[in-house]
Protein backbone atom coordinates (compact mmCIF):
# COMPACT_ATOMS: atom_id res chain seq x y z
CA UNK A 1 0.00 0.00 0.00
CA UNK A 2 1.03 3.58 -0.45
CA UNK A 3 -0.22 6.91 0.86
CA UNK A 4 -1.45 9.02 -2.05
CA UNK A 5 0.67 12.05 -2.86
CA UNK A 6 -0.61 15.57 -2.54
CA UNK A 7 -1.12 15.77 1.21
CA UNK A 8 0.98 17.47 3.86
CA UNK A 9 0.86 17.06 7.61
CA UNK A 10 0.86 20.23 9.70
CA UNK A 11 1.02 20.53 13.45
CA UNK A 12 -0.58 23.68 14.79
CA UNK A 13 -0.91 24.28 18.50
CA UNK A 14 -0.58 20.57 19.24
CA UNK A 15 -3.21 19.59 16.66
CA UNK A 16 -2.18 17.44 13.71
CA UNK A 17 -3.92 18.02 10.38
CA UNK A 18 -3.33 16.48 6.96
CA UNK A 19 -4.41 18.81 4.17
CA UNK A 20 -4.46 18.44 0.39
CA UNK A 21 -2.12 20.56 -1.73
CA UNK A 22 -1.78 21.42 -5.41
CA UNK A 23 -3.78 19.15 -7.75
CA UNK A 24 -5.10 17.05 -4.85
CA UNK A 25 -7.32 19.99 -3.76
CA UNK A 26 -9.49 19.30 -6.82
CA UNK A 27 -10.30 15.79 -5.58
CA UNK A 28 -10.27 16.21 -1.81
CA UNK A 29 -11.97 19.06 -0.01
CA UNK A 30 -11.30 19.48 3.66
CA UNK A 31 -8.69 18.16 6.05
CA UNK A 32 -7.99 15.14 8.20
CA UNK A 33 -7.50 15.70 11.90
CA UNK A 34 -5.15 13.18 13.52
CA UNK A 35 -4.27 12.36 17.09
CA UNK A 36 -0.65 11.78 18.09
CA UNK A 37 -0.51 8.13 17.08
CA UNK A 38 -2.31 8.91 13.81
CA UNK A 39 0.25 11.60 13.01
CA UNK A 40 3.05 9.18 13.85
CA UNK A 41 1.56 6.53 11.54
CA UNK A 42 1.08 9.13 8.78
CA UNK A 43 4.76 10.09 9.00
CA UNK A 44 5.75 6.41 9.02
CA UNK A 45 3.67 5.81 5.88
CA UNK A 46 5.34 8.74 4.13
CA UNK A 47 8.81 7.61 5.21
CA UNK A 48 8.26 3.98 4.19
CA UNK A 49 6.63 4.71 0.85
CA UNK A 50 5.23 1.23 0.32
CA UNK A 51 4.00 -0.14 3.63
CA UNK A 52 1.99 -2.97 5.09
CA UNK A 53 -0.06 -3.20 8.25
CA UNK A 54 2.77 -5.29 9.70
CA UNK A 55 5.43 -2.62 9.09
CA UNK A 56 3.18 0.05 10.61
CA UNK A 57 2.42 -2.18 13.60
CA UNK A 58 6.16 -2.65 14.13
CA UNK A 59 6.64 1.13 13.97
CA UNK A 60 3.96 1.66 16.62
CA UNK A 61 5.53 -0.98 18.86
CA UNK A 62 8.90 0.78 18.63
CA UNK A 63 7.42 4.16 19.54
CA UNK A 64 4.61 3.40 22.00
CA UNK A 65 4.33 1.09 24.99
CA UNK A 66 1.38 -0.99 23.79
CA UNK A 67 0.78 -4.66 23.21
CA UNK A 68 1.12 -6.12 19.74
CA UNK A 69 -2.64 -6.75 19.63
CA UNK A 70 -3.45 -3.11 20.44
CA UNK A 71 -0.93 -1.85 17.89
CA UNK A 72 -2.27 -4.18 15.18
CA UNK A 73 -5.89 -3.17 15.87
CA UNK A 74 -4.96 0.52 15.85
CA UNK A 75 -3.16 0.18 12.52
CA UNK A 76 -5.96 -1.87 10.97
CA UNK A 77 -8.60 0.71 11.93
CA UNK A 78 -6.45 3.67 10.83
CA UNK A 79 -5.53 2.17 7.46
CA UNK A 80 -9.14 1.10 6.83
CA UNK A 81 -10.35 4.66 7.50
CA UNK A 82 -7.76 6.09 5.09
CA UNK A 83 -8.68 3.52 2.41
CA UNK A 84 -12.37 4.40 2.84
CA UNK A 85 -11.44 8.07 2.46
CA UNK A 86 -9.50 7.36 -0.73
CA UNK A 87 -6.14 8.41 0.69
CA UNK A 88 -4.30 5.12 0.22
CA UNK A 89 -3.40 3.34 -3.00
CA UNK A 90 -3.68 -0.41 -2.59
Amino acid sequence: MKLKSGFVLHTVGGDHVAVPVNERTKDFHGMIRLNGSGAYLWEAMQAQGDFTNDTLTAALLEHYEVTEDVAAQTVEAFVAALIDGGLIET
